[in-house]
């Protein structure tokens, strides 16, 4: 549907972010790298767009993701949470325990979503803080739809 979509509105930097999405997640990131490319170069100006490839890629482990999440910040001013979650995720790859948690920081609000709360866990085990991750994590384990038997112990 969103092929199709792309065809009658070709220029639209939002359906090419919004078909990324779908490759990315269905699998079929060939395709989705020829969308993001083409979503940069009809809006590369446009700072969402970028963050928006720049965290699909970030999330592929491909390390111009956090470049172009980079531009995108330093051209919005105060850019909103999702911004910083490439951020911190390229961060906690590095093993770089500072800046993850400045980022997570910004991003605090999104600490409802299940992913960025295990990003929270992830980050105070590594920072030698085992009783706040663990607290952490039973905080998750009883919000999960399906209970905490949808969570294998991580710590």
């Amino acid at each position: 549907v969103l092929d199709e979509a792309r065809l009658l509105a070709p220029d639209s930097a939002i359906l090419q972010v919004a078909t990324l999405r779908a490759h990315s997640i269905g699998g079929t990131m060939d395709k989705g790298c020829q969308i993001a490319a083409q979503a940069l170069s009809g809006s590369a100006s446009t700072p969402d767009i970028v963050a928006s490839v720049g965290l699909m890629l970030v999330l592929r482990n491909d390390p111009q993701g956090v470049e172009l999440l980079r531009r995108a910040a330093a051209i919005r001013r105060n850019p909103p949470p999702w911004y910083h979650l490439g951020l911190a995720i390229d961060s906690m790859m590095h093993d770089d325990v500072g800046a993850t948690e400045m980022h997570l920081r910004e991003m605090s609000e999104l600490q409802v979503q299940p992913f960025v709360a295990l990003l929270f866990v992830a980050n105070d085990a590594r920072a030698g803080r085992v009783d706040q991750a663990r607290e952490r994590l039973s905080l998750l384990k009883n919000r999960m739809p399906f209970g905490s038997s949808s969570i294998k112990p991580l710590i």
